[in-house]
């Protein structure tokens, strides 16, 4: 068993939020950085688009427990 198949959990979690986060986040896709373009964005946000959001750190949160 090589240090890949053991990351496998790790990468597939990442694949998966950054896949679900480019279909469900379209708003929040060309912000780069977490200054003002993107607190613009989320003051204009419904509180759905913000639920969004937090969800879709579930995948990178639980990403990391795998590394």
């Amino acid at each position: 068993m090589t240090l890949s198949d053991l990351n496998y959990p790790s990468k597939k979690l990442f694949e998966t939020g950054g896949w679900v986060d480019s279909q469900i986040n379209t708003k929040f896709i060309n912000i780069k950085s977490l200054g003002e373009e993107y607190m613009a964005a989320i003051k204009n946000s419904t509180w759905w688009d913000v639920l969004k959001e937090i969800s879709l750190a579930f995948f990178y949160r639980y990403g990391y427990l795998f590394l």
